[in-house]
């Protein structure tokens, strides 16, 4: 009976009296989906639109899925309408899926691939010495980053470890060793905010790495004229310093201009001008190889040569008819002495020798003749001439 009934049910189908069963119709026909850019960082806003597509049911859904290089990033984003943000978390091809689904079907396209880059590496990276234990990094702002991360090293080669996380191009690194070499290398982040937050990627380069050694600010404890052209000064020792810069100013708030170099502590700057204020600064470096680390300039300290002393003719003899000796009391700094002539206490005076004895002769005078002599004290210092004031007169009278 069984057998019959089958039978019957197949010649029924056969000759079109029973109705036979078909696959649902597909509810969601065609589409596309578009970028807004085929190119982008990593943590720029991605804003894609679907389009083109048939829907005849109002009960759609939505599923955005990104993939990176092809592989799909685990990412699935379920929202109302035909629009999307996404800010891409790694670089390489990037491709965002649509999967559109109704009550019994799905369909799905991709958007065109956007090659998702790396933000460059910072540029113009600096280590600057704050003190003793501390070091300022700065370097130029990656255009796009949200933020950065700085790594240290205790010397190029080493290892690098995560040393922070500033915000701004900047950032200060504190509980350091004075005297020990630090290399920085700095990369952009970026905070992932849409569609949803998720805390922050990093999204560029490292940079070229660079260096600094903490050094305190040094102090010139003592600045003490000990002629009139040299000042002996002393500075207080830093840590982990090789030596010092020495600059030097004509005022306290002037332009300082490097002077030397040294490994001392203490040291006495020659070549300076008599009777003369100078102002003095210094900071301490610390020399790797060929290659030296400053720490921070020093407040400034001033001290004044000493003046030329004033000569004094303390005798004039004649010694025949043409000349007259003179006695000269030694003036503080001097390197010889000039004599001036006259026939009147008034003069006025003129030249007769420089010398630099104090007990010179004036010659080529006349017979029986009063003179007049002034003398004053000079020092010469590299090419300069510099001189003390003039004396008072002192007057002889030649023999006949």
């Amino acid at each position: 009976m069984r057998k019959f009934l089958a039978a019957a049910a197949c010649a029924a189908l056969l000759m079109g009296l029973l109705p036979a069963v078909s696959p649902p119709a597909r509810m969601v026909t065609g589409g596309s989906l578009d970028v807004d850019r085929p190119q982008a960082f990593v943590g720029d806003t991605l804003r894609f639109r679907a389009y083109g597509y048939t829907d005849v049911t109002a009960a759609l859904t939505r599923v955005f899925t990104p993939y990176v290089e092809g592989i799909e990033t685990g990412e699935n984003y379920t929202v109302p309408s035909d629009s999307f943000a996404y800010q891409p978390r790694a670089w390489g091809y990037l491709n965002m899926k649509l999967t559109l689904y109704d009550a019994l079907t799905a369909s799905f396209f991709y958007s065109m691939p956007v090659i998702v880059s790396p933000r460059p590496a910072p540029k113009g990276v600096s280590v600057t010495a704050l003190g003793a234990s501390s070091l300022r990094v700065a370097w130029n702002a990656v255009p796009g980053a949200t933020g950065y991360e700085v790594y240290r090293a205790p010397r190029p080669a080493g290892t690098y470890t995560l040393a922070g996380k500033p915000s701004a191009p900047a950032w200060t690194d504190t509980g350091l060793s004075p005297g020990v070499q630090y290399t920085y290398q700095i990369r952009s982040t970026n905070r992932i905010t849409v569609p949803v937050s998720a805390g922050s990627v990093i999204s560029g380069l490292l940079s070229d790495p660079a260096a600094g050694v903490p050094l305190a600010t040094p102090v010139i404890t003592g600045a003490e004229a000990t002629g009139v052209d040299r000042i002996r000064l002393t500075i207080a020792p830093v840590a982990g310093a090789t030596g010092y810069q020495i600059y030097v100013s004509s005022a306290p708030g002037g332009t300082y201009r490097l002077l030397r170099a040294t490994t001392a502590s203490a040291l006495t700057v020659t070549g300076l001008t008599p009777g003369t204020a100078y102002y003095f600064k210094a900071r301490a470096y610390h020399r790797i190889y060929t290659t030296n680390y400053y720490g921070p300039m020093s407040g400034y300290k001033g001290a004044k040569t000493l003046a030329l002393g004033t000569a004094s003719i303390t005798s004039a003899t004649p010694t025949g008819k043409d000349r007259v000796k003179l006695a000269i009391s030694p003036a503080a700094g001097a390197g010889g002495y000039e004599v001036y002539v006259s026939t009147a206490a008034g003069g006025p005076y003129t030249l007769a020798l420089a010398t630099t004895s104090a007990g010179p002769t004036v010659t080529g005078l006349k017979p029986d003749t009063a003179y007049f002599f002034k003398a004053r004290a000079y020092r010469r210092i590299y090419t300069m001439t510099y001189y003390g004031p003039l004396s008072g007169y002192r007057a002889a009278r030649t023999l006949k």
